[in-house]
C-alpha cells in the first residue's frame, strides 16, 4: 500500500487538483465539506490494485472557495472553467 501511495504522490503536483493524497498524507477534514456529504460523491481510482477515492467535483469545489486561499480560489475558478 504505501508503494502505491508513494507512487501517486511522487508522480503528481501538489496542485494537481482533487487529489488530496499527493501532500504526503492522507487528510481526515477539509474546510467547508463534511465526510458524510462528500463521500457518496467520490471518484474511486486504482494505483498498482489499491482503491483510492477523491472527492468529487461539487465537494472539491465547495473546499476550494471555503479554503480561501488565492491558488485555491484561482483553482476552482479554472475547475469551474472546465463545465
Amino acid at each position: 500500500m504505501m508503494s502505491a501511495m508513494s507512487r501517486v504522490s511522487s508522480s503528481l503536483t501538489p496542485r494537481w487538483m482533487g487529489a488530496y493524497l499527493i501532500v504526503g498524507g492522507i487528510l481526515t477534514s477539509i474546510d467547508g465539506v463534511e465526510f458524510v456529504d462528500a463521500y457518496p460523491e467520490r471518484l474511486d481510482g486504482t494505483v498498482d490494485g489499491l482503491r483510492i477515492s477523491f472527492i468529487g467535483r461539487d465537494a472539491l469545489l465547495v473546499n476550494k472557495r471555503a479554503a480561501g486561499r488565492r491558488q485555491d480560489l484561482a483553482d476552482a475558478d479554472r475547475l469551474e472553467g472546465l463545465e
